[in-house]
């Protein structure tokens, strides 16, 4: 690669017959490569020896290998870029199907190969974590940011694990520190705000599912975690409409159905509450008797 670049360049500057011997030396070293010969064709035109460019002409039309580089360090880092490259898109493929068991090894196999990079070994703690693995999630997420400590996705994994144990405290800091290095993750909004609407610090936790609505206005999640918190502020005409924007979302959703009966129950509407509160029955939510018949007699009545 050396010979040929400087063969070219002598070329480019019209010294053709220093270029000469460069670009022999560059075909002895890679004879099947076809741009070595092309650019001996151009150095025997411009020296004026028409048989030898035509014939290095025709040569380069018959070749069809690229130039090679006979460089064992060169060649060993191409050869691990390469794998690397390959593995990642493997294990993200996996991941996506849902295949975390085979996706958990191929990032086990990259870590070995790139121990200091801090995405993979976060990308190990969420296979970990789906899989119910918590304590090695842990492990993985924690390891990333002793390498990287501002790694937003190692923060919310981190924090997902911690609310799972029922460590609010540290996940409410850990999503503080995701939405610090991305703050435009509506998912950590959503966590975060889901934490300070149980301690009771509702105002926080209304501010931070608006932003996320306003960076995901049809998401199901912000909307209902939204509703969750004006229903803790007894601002129940306020939930109705991202409960029913939790529900074009989410036409499904049992929970999202029984709140939005409850708002409406709240503000009168009895029939409408009924429709919703027959279809989060019918969608699996447990409603407590008593409240099925007197909500089913008070639409009736109405």
């Amino acid at each position: 690669m050396a010979e040929f670049e400087l063969g070219r360049l002598l070329l480019a500057g019209d010294d053709a017959k220093e270029a000469l011997g460069h670009l022999l030396r560059a075909r002895d070293l890679s004879e099947g490569a076809s741009a070595v010969h092309g650019a001996l064709a151009q150095t025997y035109q411009k020296l004026g020896d028409r048989d030898s460019a035509l014939r290095e002409n025709q040569l380069a039309l018959q070749r069809g290998e690229t130039l090679g580089i006979v460089d064992p360090v060169h060649y060993a880092m191409r050869k691990e870029s390469v794998s690397s490259v390959a593995l990642m898109e493997r294990a993200v493929e996996a991941e996506r199907a849902g295949d975390y068991e085979r996706a958990e090894t191929l990032y086990l196999e990259l870590t070995r190969l790139r121990p200091d990079y801090a995405d993979i070994l976060a990308r190990l703690g969420d296979v970990l974590s789906r899989q119910s693995k918590l304590q090695p999630a842990k492990e993985q997420y924690l390891a990333a940011l002793a390498i990287e400590p501002g790694h937003g996705p190692a923060h919310y994994g981190l924090g997902n694990v911690l609310n799972f144990e029922g460590d609010f405290e540290g996940a409410a800091r850990e999503y503080r520190a995701a939405l610090a290095a991305r703050p435009d993750h509506v998912q950590t909004m959503v966590n975060l705000a889901g934490i300070l609407a149980f301690q009771g610090e509702l105002s926080e936790a209304a501010t931070l599912c608006r932003r996320a609505v306003d960076f995901d206005p049809r998401s199901f999640a912000p909307n209902l975690q939204l509703a969750r918190v004006l229903m803790q502020q007894k601002a129940y005409r306020d939930a109705i409409a991202p409960l029913r924007a939790a529900l074009e979302a989410r036409p499904d959703s049992g929970p999202a159905h029984r709140q939005l009966s409850i708002a409406l129950v709240a503000i009168g509407d009895y029939p409408a509450a009924w429709r919703h509160l027959e279809r989060a029955l019918a969608l699996g939510e447990e409603i407590p008797a008593p409240l099925v018949d007197e909500l089913r007699k008070r639409a009736s009545a109405s």
